[in-house]
Parts: C-alpha cells; structure tokens; sequence
C-alpha cells in the first residue's frame, strides 16, 4: 500500500514566512498558558514595537518603582531573583476576604433600613416610617403638590429632626401613614404602577389594592391628583354615576380561579372600612351592596385567605345584612316589576298577545310571546330566582340574544324599554336600602370634599 502524502503541520507561535520573514501567528488548537508570551511579543511587533527594547524599557520602570519604596536590588543585597508572578487562585481570594473580615466595620450614615424600592440614586430628601428610609427627588415631590410640598418649601413647620449626609430626614409616623401607603402612593408619583387602565379588549383592569393604598395616603398627605386617581379606579367596582355595567372588571394580579373566587368573597371586607374613614361618600351604596352579596358567615366572621384573616368591623356587617334582606324585596319588586306587571299586572293583556302591537304568532318553542313570558315568571318563581339579591342585575348580551328568540320585534323593544326602566328605578333606591341619603346628595357631598382638596372652600 502506498504512503499518502501528508501535509506538513506548523508549529503554533510567531512564525516567519517567506524570502522577507514576514511575521504571522498561528494559532495553537486551544488555549494553553505558555503561548501567552509569545502572543504578547506579536501583538507588539505587529504594532512596529521591538519586543527586546520594549521588556527592557519595562524592566528599568520596575526598577525605579522598586527604588522609589526603597526596596531596589542594592537594598537587598543586589542579584536579587525576580518577584514571582502570582495568580489569584481560589486560596489567595479566600486569604482576602479573611483579611477584610478582619477589618474594623465601615460607620454607617444611618441605623435605618433601607426600602427596597425607594431608596433612589440621586435622591435628596429623606422619609422615615417606623424603621424604614426611603430617599426620593425632592422635585418630583414638589411638583406633584399636597402636604408634602408644603413642607419641603417650608409653607408649613415640620422641621427635619436629623440630617443625613447634609440632606434633611422627616418622620411621617405622626401623619399616621403606614409603611405601605407611602410606598404605594410613591409608586403612583413614579408612575411604576397603573391603577386603572384599558385592555385592548375595551375590559378595564384595575389594580385594586394600589387603588386602596393610594386612597389612603393621599388623604393623609392632602393629595388631589393621587385621590382623584385613586378614586376613579374604583368607580370600576363602585360606580357613583348612573347604572353600573353589568360586566366584572379584569383585577390585576389575580393568578388563578381560586384567587379570583377569594377576591370578590374579601374585596367588600376591605374596601368598605377604608371609603368609609377616607371620606368617598357616593361610593357607600355600592360598598354596601357588594358586601350585602356575601353570605352572613362571611360578614361576621370574616374571610380567612392563607394565614390571613379578612375581617372588617360588626357595625359595617349588621348594616349589610339589613340591606340583604331589603335587597331581596327590590329585586322582586323593583327589578322584576316589568315581568310582574305584563304577566299579571296592570298591563297585562294576553292571552297570546303582550302589548296591541304584538305580531302574535309561534315562536322558538312554538310559543306565543305572552305564554313565554308566563312560564319565564312560572320558572323564575320555582328556583328563586327572583328571589335573590342582586337588585341591580341587568340584561346581558346573552340574555338579550336568547329573548330575542322568544318574542317578536315589538315585544322585545317593550320588553327591553321596560326592564331598563325598572333597573334604573332599583339603582335609585339603593343608598335607601343601607340607610343612606338620595344618591343627589352624597355625590353633592363628595362633590364639596374634592373642592376642598383643591383648597376651594366655596
């Protein structure tokens, strides 16, 4: 068998090609340390540097350096060898860090604890709650008003009582502001959350415990523009103005179906204490109607959420629990009044026909309007459900869809017209059912409270 010729292998380092040696490298097939000189003594001939006269230049600056710190080869006797060159391995970082242990601890500027999400870089004012620090803008504080401003321009007297590398400490325990209102209500200024916003389905999601802790702070801290953010949040869950949609909003962080379910079991125990003490008026009807949807063992005893136990105060429950039984009356009386008052009531006309104008024939289920309409009250009767207690329980899209097919053109419009007129007759009578003033005067009330935020007292 004949020898194949084999190619002949370079050696890896600098070599020298050609009649004109020039200079190349090739590269060795992995890393390996001894090749590091060589790769240094190339890269300075490729940039035109003799390598010779570039150690020596470097040998003599090491030797005026050693002179310099009196440790040069005459002080040592001359011929000293060479320093060794020293890695850091494992064990001299593990040297060092004892020898750190070791050192005397740096002072600290102060004995609070930093929060983890407001200590700012560039900050020059500092807040303290309990045994937190925040520092924050003052800027961003001054422009943003309230009582915060004021103090910081020295409109009010409350003087910093320590400094901090030159910058002024205020404590705002007297305020009564919590730990987690003031970061909640620094996060709105920052605009690192979003209370309120629209999804792109048209579904507003709301971030309700932002909204609650933001409430809170502003008022304590006498703050228009975070109060009225707040407040327009949870208009989402407790309207003031007109009949409310009949649809859920998206709550944000919500992970699943259990954390949904436990949501709307302890959104009534928390939200009703906090609009209550923090002066939203036109929102108790619906407070108090959303807690009056719970079961009586939930409003008295409370809701208990992994070690935590959602409860709210006896006074707050004995009223929704009035209101639960009123709430039932309204929804038969009220609420349903247009299928009572067009199956057996005074408009009643039959016995095929619900109004003159009816195109009396069969419909789906081979029904004439006015039978349908007496067997939807016949069912309705026999499971409860009119008997229920949501007095406020309007028509969906599904529902319209469904009637549609049971009733001609001009039932459904009188039918619908009717039902609207009786939700908005239940709406009306709500705050009644809490014992509360007409809806005209605590949206008057609430009206007077945001003027007097503003600083209008007229």
């Amino acid at each position: 068998m004949a020898d194949v010729p084999t190619t002949p292998q370079t050696e890896p380092g600098i070599q020298y090609v050609g009649p004109e040696n020039r200079v190349t490298w090739v590269e060795p097939p992995y890393q390996l340390r001894k090749y590091e000189p060589l790769r240094e003594r190339y890269s300075l001939i490729r940039n035109g540097i003799d390598p010779d006269e570039h150690a020596r230049q470097q040998a003599e600056k090491r030797k005026r350096q050693a002179a310099e710190e009196g440790d040069d080869e005459d002080s040592n006797g001359g011929n000293a060898p060479p320093a060794k060159r020293v890695h850091k391995t494992r064990s001299i970082q593990r040297q060092k860090r004892m020898e750190r242990a070791k050192r005397p601890p740096v002072k600290k500027a102060h004995n609070y604890t930093p929060d983890y999400r407001f200590y700012l870089k560039g900050g020059d004012v500092y807040f303290v709650i309990e045994d937190t620090i925040f520092c924050v803008h003052k800027k961003k504080l001054t422009s943003s008003g309230g009582y915060l401003k004021d103090i910081l321009d020295g409109g009010l007297v409350l003087a910093p009582e320590e400094v901090i590398r030159g910058r002024p400490v205020f404590h705002l325990d007297i305020l009564g502001i919590t730990l987690r209102q003031f970061r909640f209500f620094l996060a709105h200024l920052y605009r690192t959350i979003m209370i309120r916003q629209i999804l792109p389905s048209g579904k507003p999601l709301l971030y309700f415990e932002a909204a609650l802790e933001v409430l809170a702070a502003s008022v304590r801290l006498d703050h228009h523009e975070a109060r009225e953010a707040a407040i327009e949040g949870l208009e989402t869950l407790f309207p003031t103005k007109g009949v409310p949609v009949i649809f859920k909003p998206a709550i944000s962080g919500l992970r699943n179906k259990e954390e949904e379910q436990n949501f709307y079991r302890i959104f009534p125990l928390q939200a009703l204490p906090v609009i209550q003490e923090y002066w939203v008026p036109a929102m108790l009807p619906m407070a108090y109607y959303h807690a009056a949807q719970l079961s009586r063992e939930d409003l008295l005893n409370g809701v208990k959420v992994g070690d935590k136990l959602i409860k709210m105060d006896r006074s707050f429950a004995e009223v929704a629990l009035k209101g639960h039984e009123t709430l039932k009356v309204d929804r038969d009386t009220l609420l349903f009044k247009w299928l009572h008052d067009l199956v057996e009531g005074e408009l009643k006309l039959g016995p095929r026909k619900v109004i003159p104008t009816c195109v009396d024939q069969n419909m789906r289920g081979n029904l004439a309007c006015f039978p349908f309409l007496q067997r939807l009250l016949n069912q309705s009767n026999e499971n409860l459900y009119i008997h229920g207690t949501n007095s406020l329980e309007g028509f969906t899209d599904k529902a319209k869809e469904i009637i549609a097919e049971h009733l001609c053109y001009h039932c459904l419009e009188h039918v619908l017209m009717q039902a609207d007129r009786c939700l908005a007759a239940s709406w009306w009578n709500l705050p009644k059912c809490f014992g509360l003033q007409p809806w005209e005067v605590l949206q008057k009330w609430q009206k007077s409270l945001a003027e007097g935020f503003t600083g209008n007292y007229n």
